[in-house]
């Protein structure tokens, strides 16, 4: 009896935690179509706070890009840059994202010429975006069923040339596997790598210590410049930017992708 009152209980729970998650669908879909009905009548504004409230609860790639053109309509350069970016975190492919991105960012003061391996850096980056993990993980599935149904197919041929052959296969499908796989861990753990910030505020402060006073300031940065996060503290977060140079910005002043 007590064995069957706990699977009840789990049953319970897991029709409260479904019809929750239900419920958070639609009260999204409902922010998310006033926002849409917003924007169409020119209320930018009112657009941006709907989308805010569907990415508190339901992230979504519709929702970030669309906050990010609305953000773009109300001249808020960093927060349309942030959000498109986050956007192509979730479709890495989306064509329109990163028109709108590379519009967003001729509107940024700054001019930072980068490093030689930025681009790198950038192409990595892509690679391993979340909205890749489907992809890795579809990816690794079929070369490892492969690798070992060529292995099955050695060991049931009888021509020699036959066992060549499914040999060579299962040795390329299984090392290629283990390339796949390596993404496809580097993809998950996504949040546990390197992220970016972008400055928010109409201008920021880069200083040589995570202080006000007793630290110099390095240089001025504007709104919509991004950078590494290479560390952090409460209130400081210290980035690295594409020509190299490094320094820390208040907390306050930045969001991070």
């Amino acid at each position: 009896m007590e064995i069957m009152k706990q699977l009840g209980m789990i049953a319970l729970m897991l029709v409260l935690a479904n019809a929750a998650a239900a419920g958070n669908v639609e009260v999204c879909e409902a922010q998310f179509e006033a926002g849409n009905a917003a924007y169409e009548a020119g209320s930018f504004a009112e657009a941006a706070e709907a989308y805010e409230a569907v990415l508190a609860e339901c992230r979504s790639f519709e929702a970030e890009y669309n906050l990010a053109n609305a953000s773009f309509k109300l001249g808020q350069i960093g927060r349309s840059i942030l959000h498109y970016e986050r956007a192509l975190q979730l479709d890495p492919n989306n064509d329109d994202a990163r028109a709108n991105l590379q519009l967003a960012n001729t509107k940024v003061t700054d001019r930072i010429e980068p490093l030689p391996t930025q681009g790198l850096r950038d192409l990595w980056e892509r690679v391993v975006a979340k909205g890749r993990l489907g992809f890795w993980s579809v990816t690794l599935l079929v070369l490892w069923l492969g690798g070992f149904g060529a292995l099955s197919w050695r060991l049931l041929a009888r021509e020699e040339a036959m066992r060549r052959i499914a040999t060579t296969m299962a040795s390329v499908l299984l090392a290629l596997s283990v390339g796949a796989g390596f993404l496809f861990s580097a993809t998950l753990h996504r949040d546990d790598m390197s992220h970016e910030a972008v400055i928010l505020t109409p201008t920021a402060e880069i200083r040589n210590a995570p202080q006000t006073t007793n630290s110099l300031v390095l240089f001025i940065l504007h709104e919509g410049t991004k950078g590494r996060i290479l560390s952090r503290t409460s209130e400081w977060i210290e980035l690295e930017f594409a020509n190299g140079s490094v320094g820390w910005v208040a907390a306050g002043q930045v969001a991070e992708v």
